[in-house]
């Protein structure tokens, strides 16, 4: 019996024996990726973090920039039928250097100041004309800078202090104040020509 017991417990010794080196040889064969993760090091040892490409969203401006325009130019063509103006009549909406609109079309004197006194003493209608009138110019801005960029292939830095990385910060009135704002600090004392041409907004109903 002893002998019985014995014999046993060597058997399960080497069972036991050969699971464990089973094991061992699993693991030493198990392939090991060899493969260096891509990183940027400059000399200094220090790690260096490639700057994010700046997406800059000409047609979205593009496509807001038009909506509103086509808001504006609808809240006209309603005043020019509440005025009894002709069809067929080409007007031209500008603002004054004092802030008013004026109308410029061939109609009759009185005719026209009295539908430039309705379009002054409509808030909205002068709110929409100023929206349009500081989106226009900063949409122009992006698009030829973005243009401008792409053409000759380096980074405008102008286009980096207008344009936002975060694109929940890439509204028209955004960029607008930050154009306004870099014109502010850049723009010599007597501005160019493009810049003093005020915007227009040209209809015919």
């Amino acid at each position: 019996m002893l002998k019985t017991l014995l014999e046993y417990g060597y058997t399960a010794y080497e069972q036991m024996k050969k699971a464990e080196l089973s094991k061992t040889s699993a693991t030493s064969q198990a392939p090991v990726s060899t493969e260096a993760r891509p990183q940027h090091v400059l000399l200094s040892g220090e790690t260096f973090v490639p700057e994010r490409k700046l997406t800059i969203p000409v047609s979205q401006l593009r496509f807001n920039l038009g909506q509103e325009t086509a808001q504006l130019q609808h809240m006209l063509r309603k005043k020019l039928a509440e005025a009894g103006i002709p069809p067929g009549t080409q007007v031209q909406l500008r603002k004054t250097e004092i802030g008013t609109l004026a109308v410029e079309a061939r109609l009759p004197q009185d005719i026209k100041d009295k539908l430039e006194r309705s379009l002054n003493a409509s808030p909205e209608m002068r709110i929409q004309f100023n929206r349009v009138s500081q989106h226009k110019p900063a949409v122009e801005f992006v698009a030829n800078a973005s243009r401008l960029q792409k053409l000759y292939g380096a980074d405008n830095q102008a286009l980096k202090s207008v344009v936002s990385g975060d694109a929940s910060l890439n509204s028209l009135q955004d960029i607008a104040q930050r154009l306004q704002q870099l014109r502010q600090t850049q723009t010599p004392e007597k501005p160019s020509a493009s810049e003093e041409k005020p915007f227009e907004l040209a209809i015919s109903i």
